[in-house]
């Protein structure tokens, strides 16, 4: 009975896992997808070449977390238990997109 009740918690710690990466990933979405609307406005406007560059580098950054996010949603929703499969991933895809903002903050700044 006591086996039944840890794998009964074990799974719930799953999905609630599971359910807490997937929020923060719509969260983070959202961001990216307001970070690059930020960076294409004319605020942004690059007056240098190596602030175009970097503008640049700063967009494609975000398609690629874009796409990474995406990714491991679409994991986490399709496989059970992918939340203990997908935390490596999960937190090396966090300290990306933390970089990507203090980034993105720094450009706009010196902008």
């Amino acid at each position: 009975m006591e086996q039944a009740l840890t794998a009964t918690f074990t799974k719930q710690e799953h999905i609630q896992t599971n359910e807490l990466q997937l929020h923060r990933l719509e969260r983070n979405l959202r961001d990216i997808a307001q970070l690059y609307a930020k960076l294409c406005s004319y605020m942004c406007e690059p007056r240098t070449y190596d602030q175009f560059m970097r503008l640049d580098e700063l967009k494609e950054d975000a398609l690629i977390l874009r796409n990474s996010n995406k990714s491991i949603s679409q994991k986490l929703r399709q496989e059970p238990n992918a939340s203990a499969r997908c935390y490596r991933l999960f937190l090396n895809y966090i300290q990306g997109f933390d970089t990507f903002v203090n980034e993105v903050d720094g450009y706009v700044k010196t902008v």
